[in-house]
């Protein structure tokens, strides 16, 4: 794209079962995290793996973990920087970007996902002006 490039790309460590590619013979351990920046990269040093704690399917048959996530979100935002998950699945990452004080944006085309998402939010709301 004219505003983004290409940088790296990030392994994400995914415990548990792993899937069978079997059209190729290949059982994955990991899954690829395209990393693109705008303009020239100026953070820190980081480790191109990601770490998730568990697997979690509560959500949504492909959902990622919050700890993964959070892992992810928190090494390349900054608070109030806005992130967007263009395949919304269970809202994980939503969830990740709030509790880490990010903006977010959404999408998917199944709205049973978003509705799941909503309502993963507004229960992250609630919870959030309880403990405070």
């Amino acid at each position: 794209s004219k505003d983004l490039s290409y940088y790296w790309t990030l392994a994400y460590m995914t415990p548990g079962q792993s899937p069978n590619l079997w059209h190729r013979q290949v059982v994955t351990q990991w899954k690829p995290i395209l990393w693109f920046v705008q303009g020239k990269y100026e953070g820190p040093m980081v480790s191109d793996v990601i770490r998730s704690d568990a697997n979690d399917k509560r959500f949504h048959d492909w959902g990622q973990s919050e700890s993964g996530m959070r892992t992810l979100v928190e090494r390349f935002t900054k608070p109030g920087d806005c992130i967007l998950d263009p395949f919304l699945g269970g809202g994980t990452t939503a969830i990740a970007a709030l509790s880490l004080q990010r903006r977010f944006i959404g999408i998917d085309i199944n709205e049973h996902n978003i509705n799941i998402t909503k309502g993963r939010i507004g229960e992250w709301i609630a919870n959030a002006a309880t403990e405070r």
